[in-house]
C-alpha cells in the first residue's frame, strides 16, 4: 500500500470522511450524496502530500485496536529504512497499560541483558505477551520479528537481498514512544534476527520512562558500542515523560525559545511550569504541540543535524569517550595481574 494510494482514497471520499479529533479519521454520514471535490483536503492529506511516492505500507496491524497495542512498518526506500511506528494511548486499554506503573524482569529482556534490568510492566506485557489475534497465540514483538525477517528476505531477479541493509527505525508518540524505546533496545540487544544494520534508531516523542537503573545503563552501553540511537523529544510543561532521568539525548521542546538537548540529565521543571501542567496537561502532552514547538523557528538548526552532531552537542559522546578510555585502562591493568594459579585475565573480558 503506498502514499499515492492513500491520497487517491482520502481526495475521493472526502465528502465520507471527517476528522473530529487529532490523528482521528471518522464516517461522515452527511456527506453522502455529495461531491467530494467541494469539500476541503482532510488534514491527513497535507500531511502525507510531502512524503515521496517510494514509501510502502507494509503491515498496520489493526485487527484489535480495542485491547492491543497497534504498529505499522513502512518501507522507505530513498531514505533505506524500515519503519515501525507505534499508536499512543486511545483506547481504555492503552490507558490500563500505561498505569501499570511497577518496573519487572521480563523473558525476553532478561536472556540477554540479565535479571537485573526491569522495564515497565504494562509496556513489556503489551509487546511481548501472547495476543488474540492470531490462532498461535504469538506475541506483537513475534509479529513485527516475522515482518522484519521476511522484508529483509526478498530478492531482485538476480537473487540480490533488496531490503537486508536497510536502517531499523522505530518511533511513536506517549505509549507509542515507550513501545518504540522498548523495541530498539530489544532489537539491539537480543539475536532473533541476523545481520541486523546497526544502530537501530528510536525516535520518540513524549515517551515515560520505561526502565530501571539497569535498563538505562545497559541502554547506555548498547549507545557507547554503536547498537543504539535514542532521540528523545519532550515538552516543557508535559507532566508524562516524568522527573527522572530517561535514555537517549533529550530534545527539550519549549514554546517560545529554542529547544535544549542534553544527555543524562532528568528534567528539571520550575514551579511556574508545575502549576501550568495542571490546567494545561492534555495540551502540553498533545502530538500537535509537539509538532509546532518542533517546528518553531529557532529550531530549524537542530532539525538539519545528524544523529552525530545531536550526541555531540548533548555531551553524550565525549562522555562515551571518557568511559570507552577508563575501562580500556582497566582492562590493561586487570589482564597484567595474575591470579593465584597463575592464568591471566579473566574470562568475562
Amino acid at each position: 500500500l503506498s502514499v499515492t494510494m492513500i491520497l487517491e482514497f482520502l481526495k475521493k471520499n472526502r465528502n465520507l470522511l471527517k476528522e473530529p479529533y487529532t490523528n482521528t479519521i471518522e464516517f461522515n454520514e452527511e456527506g453522502i450524496g455529495k461531491e467530494p471535490h467541494t469539500f476541503p483536503p482532510l488534514r491527513t492529506e497535507q500531511i502525507l502530500t510531502p512524503i515521496k511516492d517510494d514509501s510502502e505500507f507494509w503491515e498496520f496491524d489493526d485487527r484489535n485496536t480495542k485491547n492491543e497495542l497497534l504498529y505499522a512498518i513502512i518501507v522507505n526506500r530513498s531514505k533505506k529504512r524500515i519503519n515501525i511506528v507505534f499508536r499512543g494511548s486511545i483506547t481504555v486499554k492503552d490507558w490500563y497499560i500505561d498505569f501499570k506503573l511497577s518496573y519487572e524482569q521480563t523473558e525476553w529482556i532478561s536472556r540477554f541483558a540479565g535479571k537485573l534490568v526491569k522495564v515497565h510492566k504494562g509496556f513489556a506485557e503489551y509487546l511481548f505477551s501472547s495476543t488474540t489475534t492470531r490462532d498461535d497465540l504469538k506475541s506483537k514483538y513475534d509479529m513485527i520479528i516475522e515482518n522484519l525477517t521476511s522484508i529483509r528476505a526478498i530478492t531482485d531477479e538476480n537473487g540480490n537481498n533488496i531490503y537486508r541493509d536497510y536502517a531499523i527505525w522505530t518511533t511513536g508518540h506517549s505509549l507509542g514512544g515507550a513501545l518504540a524505546q522498548l523495541l530498539a533496545y530489544t532489537l539491539a540487544g537480543s539475536d532473533d534476527i541476523d545481520d541486523l544494520p546497526t544502530p537501530i534508531t528510536a525516535i520518540t516523542y513524549a515517551s515515560p520512562p520505561v526502565g530501571n537503573y539497569k535498563f538505562r545503563k545497559s541502554f547506555q552501553n548498547y549507545e557507547m558500542k554503536g547498537y543504539l540511537r535514542h532521540i528523545r523529544i519532550t515538552a516543557e510543561g508535559d507532566i508524562i515523560p516524568g522527573f527522572v532521568k530517561q535514555t537517549g539525548v533529550s530534545v527539550h521542546l519549549y514554546q517560545d525559545r529554542q529547544a535544549k538537548i542534553k544527555y543524562g540529565k532528568k528534567i528539571n521543571y520550575k514551579r511556574r511550569t508545575l502549576k501550568a501542567m495542571v490546567s494545561r496537561m492534555v495540551k502540553n502532552h498533545d502530538v500537535d504541540t509537539y509538532y509546532e514547538r518542533l517546528l518553531f523557528e529557532s529550531n530549524r538548526h537542530i532539525l538539519m543535524m545528524n544523529f552525530e552532531n545531536l550526541y555531540e552537542e548533548s555531551g553524550a559522546t565525549d562522555l562515551f569517550r571518557k568511559r570507552s578510555n577508563r575501562f580500556s585502562v582497566f582492562k590493561k591493568t586487570f589482564k597484567s595481574m595474575k591470579n593465584d594459579n597463575g592464568t591471566k585475565g579473566c574470562l568475562w573480558f
